[in-house]
């Protein structure tokens, strides 16, 4: 699937919720996350592809900093996708409280890298 279709999907879903959203409010989130299913779904070829690479280069590189970039790459993602769904179901304010988590949630899988580059540096 190319990007050409998500955007297209992208766009009859935006008609959609204008659509939907005239009538009844309560089903554009169900509309958007049934959209990001949709795309998740026509994209796992893809992603099975990019795990594989993924795996190959873990293989190469130090475990440890492999897995953590990985976990914080997946937490970013995660987060982000929440944030967007929480605005779009008009809750900013639980916006607020994802992203703060998904940060703190990076910041705390990272801290035990920075204390191995400062066990690094003090060694040199």
């Amino acid at each position: 699937m190319s990007v050409y279709t998500v955007v297209g999907l992208c766009l009859i879903t935006s008609v959609a919720v204008l659509l939907v959203g005239g009538m009844k409010r309560e089903l554009v989130p169900t509309v958007i996350m049934g959209l990001g299913v949709t795309v998740f779904l026509l994209r796992m070829p893809w992603l099975s592809e990019t795990v594989g690479f993924i795996r190959t280069l873990t293989e190469y590189a130090d475990n440890t900093v492999a897995s953590t970039v990985l976990r914080a790459l997946g937490i970013a993602y995660l987060t982000s996708t929440a944030a967007e769904l929480c605005k779009s179901c008009g809750e900013q304010s639980v916006v607020t409280y994802v992203e703060t988590a998904g940060k703190l949630s990076i910041l705390a899988l990272a801290v035990p890298l920075f204390k191995e580059l400062l066990n690094i540096a003090v060694l040199k």
